[in-house]
Order: C-alpha cells, then sequence, then structure tokens
C-alpha cells in the first residue's frame, strides 16, 4: 500500500465543501439579519412619517384594514387589493405607501392575516415585483 502525501482527497474534498458551505449560510444570514435590520427600519419610518403628517394614521389604518379583512374572511388579497380598496372609500393615503407595511406586521403579528405565498405586484410603479398574499382569518 502506497500513502497518500496529501491525505485522502474524497475526505479533504467533503470537508473543504462542509467549510464552504458552512461560510455560505453564515453570510447569508449575516445579510438575511441586515436586511431585515433595514426593511424594518424603513417600515418603522415610513409609519412614523404617516402619523407626523397624517395624526393616528396607522391607528385608523389598521381599523380599516380590520373592516376589509372582516369582508374576505378566508380569503387571499394582496396589499395592492387593500390599498385599492382603502382608496375608494377615500381613506387618506399616507405620504408613502411603504407606511402600509407596519398595518400588515400588525395584521400579521395578531392573527388576523397569514402569508399564504407570494403573487406579482399589479402596481405598476412595482414592476410585478413579488407581493405577498394574505389570507384572512
Amino acid at each position: 500500500m502506497v500513502d497518500n502525501l496529501f491525505g485522502d482527497p474524497i475526505a479533504e474534498c467533503v470537508t473543504v465543501k462542509q467549510e464552504y458551505l458552512s461560510e455560505r449560510r453564515m453570510i447569508h444570514v449575516e445579510l438575511s439579519s441586515e436586511g431585515e435590520r433595514l426593511r424594518d427600519e424603513g417600515i418603522r419610518r415610513a409609519a412614523d412619517h404617516a402619523d407626523a403628517v397624517l395624526p393616528n394614521w396607522g391607528d385608523m389604518a389598521f381599523r380599516a384594514a380590520l373592516r376589509y379583512i372582516g369582508r374576505m374572511k378566508g380569503n387571499t388579497f394582496t396589499s395592492d387589493q387593500l390599498r385599492a380598496w382603502a382608496e375608494r372609500y377615500n381613506f387618506p393615503a399616507p405620504p408613502d405607501k411603504r407606511a402600509w407595511g407596519s398595518v400588515f406586521r400588525r395584521l400579521s403579528a395578531k392573527g388576523h392575516i397569514v402569508s399564504a405565498g407570494y403573487v406579482p405586484s399589479t402596481d405598476p410603479k412595482s414592476h410585478c415585483c413579488p407581493s405577498t398574499l394574505w389570507r384572512a382569518m
């Protein structure tokens, strides 16, 4: 039997691959955490700005969304659809539509809605980017 000066190449390859995958997971988790932090900060800033311009906008939007969800029990909808409904009934639009993110986060945290997947946004300015499909509970 001849000794391999470089050790077992298959075992070495597996070890390198495991280390690589481990590093990738760590990088992905770090990036996800930073992305989530920035997302949450953006939602908070948009909501704070909406409340500064339109006092209590967030609470009013939450109550309006509850009315919409009451009509949608068991059915799915998107944020585009809820915003269109709110506009139809002359609900005041926030200075930045991203303020609605805080409303959806609150609705989800309280169990009024659950994510049911993703669909392309119908907002032309969103260029068909994925939009959460919500189920009214």
